[in-house]
């Protein structure tokens, strides 16, 4: 069995929704609310990817949506799940977490935008009856020894998208539904750089195909990168070699020709950079 770069168009749709929901099982929403003559209004807050650094469990996010998570009162979660969307209110309280800056910088575009959302034993508990949380620690060493070449396999970002918020009628016993809906999109890595201590990665959109892509990834930030080697069995099926969280969304350069450039933090910034602030904190 060997490696295998390919076109986007040339992997079968099949293998792209199985990595797809194999990622959304790591995959989170920040909800923010806001107080109404009448109750809470709810709003995109970012999105996130649920890991495990030794005995800590958190969130990987980009900082600036940390910044905008309140302090105290209600957060809420968005959490999906391999099957249809389920009506859930999930929420934590701001003052029982822990905001965590690996680093921000002063310019959006350039970074660094990396922090953690570090979870009390409680919240932690009943998130991972539900859901699962990618063990950073456990394959920090591979991933910074011997990094997957860029150009191998395909790549995705997950994340939920503020455009496509909507309402429905009263059901399920909420006088009031928000659905929130976002994607785990596939595409490529268009360059891989460095700026002091911190890399990036750069996650090309394009537009035209089959699958629109959003016209606004506003909320995708926080997002998980992940990249999906792939080789071919003896059977001649493709399937992915390992599906590898790789880096956290930050920015977005908007459509421009029928592109758009989303920026993340790449590996180093969060195997290095992000588990040694936490093991800071926890020593």
């Amino acid at each position: 069995m060997a490696m295998e770069e390919l076109p986007l168009r040339d992997v079968p749709q099949e293998l792209r929704e199985e990595i797809a929901k194999y990622i959304s099982d790591f995959t989170v929403g920040f909800v923010k609310f806001r107080d109404t003559d009448f109750d809470q209004e709810g709003e995109l807050g970012g999105s996130g990817t649920l890991v495990q650094i030794d005995d800590v469990y958190g969130v990987l996010t980009a900082y600036h949506v940390l910044k905008n998570l309140p302090d105290t009162g209600d957060i809420g979660l968005i959490l999906p799940t391999r099957s249809q969307p389920q009506l859930h209110a999930s929420k934590i309280k701001g003052e029982v977490v822990q905001k965590i800056k690996v680093a921000h910088g002063k310019n959006a575009a350039e970074g660094p935008d990396i922090g953690l959302l570090l979870l009390p034993p409680v919240e932690a508990g009943w998130l991972k009856a539900i859901k699962s949380f990618y063990n950073l620690r456990r394959r920090r060493e591979k991933v910074l020894t011997s990094p997957q070449d860029y150009r191998d396999g395909i790549w995705f970002v997950s994340g939920f998208a503020g455009a496509q918020t909507s309402e429905e009628p009263a059901q399920g016993g909420f006088a009031k539904v928000k659905v929130f809906r976002g994607d785990i999109g596939a595409a490529g890595v268009n360059r891989e750089f460095s700026i002091d201590d911190f890399d990036y990665f750069d996650f090309e959109v394009r537009y035209g195909g089959i699958n629109q892509a959003p016209e606004s990834f506003k909320g995708y930030s926080g997002g998980g990168l992940w990249q999906a080697p792939l080789i071919r069995g003896e059977d001649g099926e493709l399937r992915a070699k390992e599906i590898i969280l790789s880096g956290v969304a930050f920015y977005e350069t908007g459509r421009s020709d029928n592109r758009n450039f989303i920026r993340c933090h790449g590996r180093r910034s969060v195997y290095k950079q992000a588990i040694e602030c936490v093991k800071g904190i926890a020593s």
